[in-house]
């Protein structure tokens, strides 16, 4: 037996690209001790490829399912990532452990423009939480573009990449699907479908849609309207809120008779498209709308057409963010906890990058809604008795 040990040293020796190793106490405990022996030789390194399956059972004379399990057994740690036809890489430095570096993918729109201050808000809370979480977290911005998914490529190869937070839709899809090939573990911001049920954190805004619903009809309110734009890239958030703003309906009236939903072509045909529905006989007298330029659109138009704003015309809107916008000061809206909502993305995206969890249940964050001058005195008590029994905030 000692002659054999001191036979395989020598052809290990001898074995261009691999170090020897000291006689092992079994086979797994050789394969993962070669492996740590080199991760410290490579110390300044953060990933490097590893010898394949077969080249490494070889050169251990050891079988290749040995290698395969303990290859296998530090990829549960996230020491370990594989990809096709690229081989697997070892993580000198995982993911956020013991204050080391945490790399973070973040795949949404954020930037200067009033249209995106919904997701600015959400980032915003995002690199809060990061800051308080007492590890070094390093932000990349990935796009869908041929560019942006050979950046995605390079920072995995390079072990730079440990989550990705991707607001889906279908620009980004190419991306989504790319970080699934690649096994990179993505919290999204809302969920990709209604049938979604892991790894995403969303407002409640099925919630409260429906208090807004009950609101309106306790108080006389006959011809309910919800509002959002025919292409989003949101599909499953407005159609979460269309969902609860009718069975807010339904709850209350039985029958969906006077409901009305309104989707609108294009920012360019905006205003017109609100202005024909105002005008039209069955117009209605109270409105949900998803965002907060068309909410501000639909004050315009109704002012413009002489309609009495609440009087006439309720107005809520859906999102509640541009708040620099001295008409949002006086307007009905849910308050979104974007803030938290970032926080709650941060949290999921670090212990999905952890490994420890590779899918989670999906997260609610309940909304608020703050009364303005555009629902009547009668909505606004309605409003706060929903909210006050659902426990969200006013």
């Amino acid at each position: 037996m000692r002659l054999m040990e001191e036979t395989l040293m020598r052809k290990a020796k001898h074995t261009s690209g691999i170090p020897a190793l000291a006689p092992p106490q079994s086979a797994s405990q050789r394969v993962k001790d070669f492996i740590l022996k080199e991760a410290e030789n490579r110390d300044s390194e953060e990933s490097w490829r590893l010898p394949s399956i077969r080249q490494l059972a070889a050169h251990l004379d050891v079988s290749m399912a040995t290698v395969q399990n303990v290859y296998s057994s530090l990829a549960s740690e996230g020491r370990v990532t594989s990809a096709a036809k690229r081989g697997s890489f070892y993580h000198s430095r995982t993911a956020g452990r013991n204050g080391e570096t945490l790399h973070i993918g973040l795949a949404f729109v954020w930037d200067e423009d009033a249209r995106h201050a919904w997701e600015n808000s959400i980032y915003a809370g995002i690199l809060d939480a990061s800051l308080a979480c007492g590890k070094m977290v390093n932000f990349s911005r990935f796009s869908s573009t041929k560019e942006g998914l050979a950046d995605v490529r390079k920072a995995h190869m390079a072990g730079r990449l440990d989550g990705m937070v991707i607001l889906p839709g279908c620009i980004l899809q190419p991306l989504t699907e790319l970080c699934t090939t690649l096994n990179i573990p993505v919290a999204f911001l809302l969920p990709e479908s209604l049938t979604s049920v892991s790894n995403f954190v969303c407002p409640d805004v099925l919630t409260v849609a429906s208090q807004i619903a009950g609101a309106f009809i306790e108080a006389g309110r006959q011809r309910l309207a919800f509002v959002e734009y025919v292409v989003n890239d949101n599909k499953a958030y407005y159609a979460l809120y269309r969902a609860g703003f009718l069975q807010g309906i339904l709850d209350r009236k039985k029958s969906l008779d006077g409901f009305m939903h309104i989707a609108l072509e294009s920012d360019d045909t905006r205003v017109a498209d609100i202005s024909r529905i105002l005008q039209s006989p069955q117009r209605p007298d109270a409105m949900l709308c998803g965002g907060d330029n068309m909410a501000m659109d639909v004050l315009h138009v109704a002012k413009e057409l002489g309609l009495k704003v609440p009087e006439q015309l309720s107005v809520i809107s859906g999102s509640g963010v541009l708040l620099h916008d001295p008409r949002m000061a006086l307007m009905t809206r849910v308050q979104q906890p974007v803030k938290q909502i970032g926080l709650e993305l941060f949290r999921l995206v670090e212990s999905l990058a952890s490994r420890a969890e590779r899918a989670q249940p999906g997260h609610y964050v309940p909304c608020g809604l703050v009364c303005g001058e555009t629902t009547t005195t009668a909505e606004n008590r309605a409003l706060e008795r929903a909210a006050a029994s659902k426990g969200s905030g006013l």
